[in-house]
């Protein structure tokens, strides 16, 4: 199964700002997988996908 994560845990593990993955998620960079019903509900982010991402960044870091 699927493990979903708001957009505060996909910042802390990206260390960015919640912002950033929301604008992220406007111009394509991520891809949400869900989205929390109402006018406000939040979108929802694969676990997995983040955790590359954050992977993909530490490793350029490192370079």
């Amino acid at each position: 199964m699927q493990a979903l994560i708001p957009p505060h845990l996909a910042a802390e593990r990206l260390g960015v700002s919640r912002n950033t993955i929301l604008n992220m998620a406007r111009d394509g960079r991520l891809t949400p997988v869900a989205k929390v019903e109402g006018r406000l509900g939040a979108y929802l982010f694969d676990e997995e996908q983040i955790d590359r991402l954050a992977a993909e960044r530490a490793a350029e870091v490192a370079r």
